[in-house]
């Protein structure tokens, strides 16, 4: 199979608490969706989160990664991937679904960040999840 000649288009991004996809029906369910972490101190790890995505119009073989970053200055926090994948021609139109399980995400300050989907050896992006971390007493 050929390597994928162009981006394919971000139909949903997310980042959630929980993501289970049904083995019977392929379908995924997705729980505790997010855009602000309470965090008791900073720096602070955030343990557990999953993210969601939804590409369309693309076949061949590619890969994609993720990288969060910090949104106070740009800066780049961390990264993960590539994870290859191949899909087949028949199979352009039909839309598909992923969902990773993210490594600890690590947050230095109070502030905003995301994760940003990057596709190909050319790290071409297709979008990101923006969340902000505070403290309980900003929750209000």
């Amino acid at each position: 199979m050929a390597a994928a000649s162009h981006v394919p288009m971000l139909q949903a991004i997310l980042l959630c608490d929980q993501l289970y996809q049904d083995k019977a029906t392929n379908k995924f369910v997705i729980a505790g969706t997010f855009t602000r972490i309470l965090a008791t101190s900073f720096p602070a790890q955030h343990p557990v989160s999953f993210l969601y995505f939804r590409v369309v119009d693309w076949a061949g073989k590619s890969s994609f990664r993720f990288r969060l970053v910090d949104l106070k200055d740009a800066s780049l926090v961390g990264e993960s991937g590539p994870f290859p994948i191949e899909l087949p021609e028949s199979e352009r139109l039909s839309g598909h679904e992923f969902g990773i399980r993210l490594p600890q995400l690590p947050l230095a300050h109070e502030g905003a960040y995301a994760i940003e989907l990057l596709w190909g050896d050319k790290d071409h992006p297709l979008g990101q999840w923006r969340f902000e971390a505070v403290s309980p007493q900003e929750k209000a």
